[in-house]
């Protein structure tokens, strides 16, 4: 996750701007592993959910900048 991280950041050339951690923070850590449990329910693939909640994440530490 976190190379996923990286590589998103360094295709919008946000290495500079953006720290990446060395793990996944806990609050996006149970954000997906709640997506993985209920995903049987969702109408959204949990591939697209999972996607928006890694850009609301980037978006949030830009804004924090």
């Amino acid at each position: 996750m976190v190379s996923v991280c990286r590589a998103a950041a360094a295709q919008l050339v946000l290495h500079g701007e953006l720290q990446i951690p060395e793990h996944i923070p806990d609050h996006l850590l149970h954000q997906l592993e709640i997506l993985a449990c209920d995903s049987v329910t969702l109408q959204f693939r949990p591939s697209e959910v999972a996607l928006a909640l890694l850009a609301a994440e980037f978006q949030t530490r830009n804004a924090e900048m």
